[in-house]
């Protein structure tokens, strides 16, 4: 039951490492040539290392502005990594498990990205890349404080580790403005789809540690499996609760968002978010089973940059639209029998 709760919530895993070059001023401080050095510098660290063939750069100057928004949809990079895009890069490893962001707030930002719940894999992929650089170079570490980075909220273990939840009951139920709280005080935080400042479409929230000064590593693993093991559990009574209510009225309302998946002609961005959520939580009741999870969540990949992408050219908000429903009838056409 515990793991059908994990696949029914928990959506993918993110920790994300926070790291500066002793010898050079925070990004905000960079001339030019010292930003292009720890771009030189990191690349070259990573040639020297075990994963030395895992790596692509790429400069974000050198990408379209589609391909940088492309990036952001994938959670590959952030979008104040493409507001510095004259003087920042990311090396992304083959699989999309582990980008290196350069010249963001700090000098480096390792990211390791999972699907499903996966803490500790994560954490272990995080610091292999992180070992991979610190053989070849010095980071700005005190011995009492820990990393230094450009925010003192990341200073310590410089780790934010995250569990992207599908939250659809608690958010009906208008019970996440109290666990925003409650979490809070735990020194933890839960926010929108793209983390602070962005709205939660779909029901996705991010639940991530805020502070990491203080803490281990395992301790902010810990704090959040624990966190999301409470959260978790009031989701599933909620969802339970709500369908058990009127099983017949409640599985209409989510059939008929998985009807127009099927049938629409055009689907926009928000109602992507919308029918999909519900097929999502129709999965998680029993009410569809002839849809996977995984073939679910491949919708969510449906956004403007990729759907450029796939189409080979620009298109108007009104063929984007027209070319989403299309994509998703794909999608969904390989998993109906």
């Amino acid at each position: 039951m515990a793991d059908k709760a994990n696949e029914s919530v928990v959506l993918s895993t993110r920790v994300r490492l926070a790291r500066n070059l002793k010898d050079l001023p925070f990004p905000n401080m960079q001339s030019a040539d010292q930003a292009q050095q720890v771009i030189d510098r990191t690349a070259l660290a990573l040639s020297r290392s075990d994963m030395k063939n895992d790596f692509a750069l790429t400069y974000l100057r050198a990408n379209s502005e589609s391909e940088n928004i492309a990036l952001i949809e994938d959670h590959l990079i952030s979008p104040d990594l493409v507001k510095a895009s004259q003087r920042a890069a990311v090396f992304i490893n083959k699989e999309k498990t582990i980008s290196i962001m350069v010249g963001e707030e700090d000098d480096i930002r390792i990211q390791a990205i999972m699907n499903g719940r996966s803490l500790n894999e994560a954490l272990d992929l995080a610091n292999k890349a992180d070992d991979s650089i610190a053989e070849n170079e010095t980071y700005a570490f005190h011995d009492t404080l820990g990393y230094l980075t450009a925010c003192p909220s990341n200073t310590g273990t410089g780790m934010r580790a995250s569990l992207m939840l599908h939250l659809p009951a608690l958010t009906v139920t208008h019970q996440i403005e109290q666990i925003g709280r409650a979490v809070s005080r735990l020194g933890l935080t839960i926010r929108g789809f793209y983390g602070e400042g962005s709205q939660a479409s779909g029901s996705i929230y991010q639940l991530s540690n805020q502070v990491t000064l203080g803490f281990s590593e395992n301790d902010i693993v810990k704090m959040l499996n624990d966190t999301a093991d409470q959260i978790i559990e009031r989701e599933m009574k909620a969802r339970y609760s709500i369908y058990n209510s009127n099983k017949t009225k409640f599985g209409d309302k989510l059939m008929r968002s998985f009807g127009m998946l099927k049938y629409a002609m055009s689907i926009d961005s928000k109602e992507l978010y919308k029918f999909w959520s519900d097929l999502r939580l129709a999965i998680s009741l029993g009410i569809q089973t002839e849809i996977t999870n995984e073939t679910a969540d491949k919708l969510l990949s449906l956004q403007p940059a990729e759907l450029s992408r796939l189409a080979g050219k620009a298109m108007t908000p009104e063929e984007r639209d027209i070319y989403r429903a299309q994509c998703v009838k794909n999608i969904l056409n390989e998993q109906l029998p």
